[in-house]
């Protein structure tokens, strides 16, 4: 995973649909700082997804978004309705 200068020199690991790395960040905000570069420097196709998860130091809470691409739908989705009107004839 070398795709920008800022992770060349990082402790990583890579895996089936996963990576992990250190990244030192240069703003406040990883989430779109990682986002910027990533966007300019990989070329991704409509079906790419990168979900990002960061520790907030501030806050000490574990935060997590896509990045890139956006959430599956689930694989019942559209298997039923969920129209409130329906009636149910005795």
């Amino acid at each position: 995973m070398a795709f920008t200068d800022g992770l060349t020199n990082t402790r990583q690991k890579n895996g089936d649909s996963i990576a992990v790395f250190e990244y030192e960040l240069k703003t406040d905000d990883p989430k779109e700082e990682l986002k910027s570069e990533l966007l300019e420097n990989v070329e991704f196709n409509k079906t790419d997804r990168i979900y990002l998860i960061w520790r907030d130091s501030s806050k000490k809470v574990n935060r997590g978004s896509f990045i890139v691409g956006n959430r599956k739908p689930a694989p019942w989705e559209g298997y039923f309705t969920t129209d409130a009107d329906q009636t149910i004839d005795e």
